[in-house]
């Protein structure tokens, strides 16, 4: 599971993420807040200065990352999630799994269709965040939501085909 899609699922369980935390350590729920807090104003201290970053040569009055190392536009980001949701049924059809190279197969086609949908979706977070008023970027992001989970929907029946051939 990604980073993006494990952070987007529990972004909802935060309070019993922190409760389980505060558990592990047997430590008054109050006491951890203080310790994050401090923990955050101390991590000032370790970020640059405007003037170490301009001496680096790292501009500071443009977002900091391009997005054309990702794709060169748009509308190559479109064609990659087109892509990625017309091999779905592909994934979806490669049921049963018969055979250990069936499995190799499966599992490579799954890794391959993952990996460029979250490439689609690392593209659409970061143009969403660079103006969270521009409409466009917003329901690109929302499309690459979506696209996470057919992906999740289409490869569903793998974990239970992997148990049955143990």
């Amino acid at each position: 599971m990604s980073i993006n899609r494990f952070a987007r699922r529990n972004s909802c369980q935060d309070e019993n993420v922190e409760r389980a935390f505060v558990d592990d350590f047997r430590v008054p729920k109050g006491v951890m807040v203080r310790r994050s807090l401090l923990g955050v104003a101390l991590s000032g201290f370790a970020m640059p200065t405007l003037a170490q970053l301009e001496r680096a040569g790292i501009s500071t009055t443009e977002p900091s990352w391009n997005l054309a190392d990702i794709y060169p536009n748009v509308a190559s980001r479109d064609e990659a999630r087109t892509a990625v949701l017309g091999h779905l049924d592909t994934l979806r059809e490669a049921n049963p799994i018969d055979s250990p190279d069936t499995l190799l197969e499966v599992l490579r086609l799954q890794s391959d269709l993952e990996r460029q949908a979250e490439k689609v979706e690392t593209y659409a977070t970061l143009a969403a965040d660079a103006d969270h008023r521009d409409a466009p970027a917003q329901e690109r992001l929302q499309l690459a939501n979506a696209l996470s989970v057919k992906m999740d929907d289409a490869a569903a029946w793998i974990p239970p085909a992997v148990v049955r051939l143990t």
